[in-house]
């Protein structure tokens, strides 16, 4: 990153999230939708941010598969000076040799968003340095989702450190796409937003 990229960075403090794996666009789109009310985020696919990016959004969410390396360099240098990096690992098959090492990256005081549902996602959680924050349908992930009703759209609840909230969207009918809508979620949480905002940020259609 230039110097001049890297002092807008660290004066707007902005917030870097890594969304790695198979349903990485549809969880994007999810953050963006989370943040809405009180974060400015923009999405970058396999890119670098250019300066506009960085002065015009508090957050930037890359949806990336690692493959470029100039991309992968400079992903590497954002996480370190981030002053909230997240990495998302939304994919459920095997972890390749760039997410194992982009994992082994992250800062101590960074965030790992697991997939709780998938038993390689709660081995990362105990091997890795940094804290992380679970999602998924079942008994001990910190984010549980329960109560799913299919309707013309999808209700459900969110059950967060004994707190329920009730969350509907138009645009999800699959029960599978709200392990995107949960890792958003988990983002809008470690923003700083509370469940009730974060709950009507989701309410209507963002298609």
């Amino acid at each position: 990153m230039n110097p001049i990229k890297k002092i807008i960075f660290n004066l707007k403090e902005t917030k870097v999230v890594l969304v790695l794996g198979s349903d990485n666009e549809k969880t994007c789109q999810e953050i963006v939708q989370v943040l809405k009310s009180k974060l400015k985020a923009k999405i970058l696919k396999n890119k670098k941010p250019g300066t506009l990016d960085l002065l015009l959004n508090n957050v930037l969410a890359f949806q990336t598969d690692l493959e470029d390396e100039k991309v992968y360099l400079e992903l590497i240098e954002l996480i370190k000076i981030s002053r909230l990096p997240i990495l998302i690992l939304t994919r459920k098959d095997g972890l390749s040799d760039g997410v194992k090492e982009m994992v082994k990256a992250m800062p101590l005081h960074g965030l790992l968003v697991l997939n709780f549902d998938v038993a390689e996602a709660r081995d990362i959680r105990e091997q890795a340095n940094t804290k992380s924050l679970t999602f998924g349908f079942e008994d001990g992930a910190d984010l549980k989702a329960s109560d799913v009703h299919v309707n013309g759209g999808i209700n459900f609840k969110i059950n967060f450190r004994g707190k329920t909230v009730p969350i509907w969207q138009e645009d999800i009918t699959v029960k599978d796409h709200l392990y995107s809508t949960l890792a958003a979620i988990c983002v809008g949480i470690a923003s700083g937003l509370n469940l009730v905002e974060i709950s009507e940020s989701l309410k209507h259609s963002h298609r």
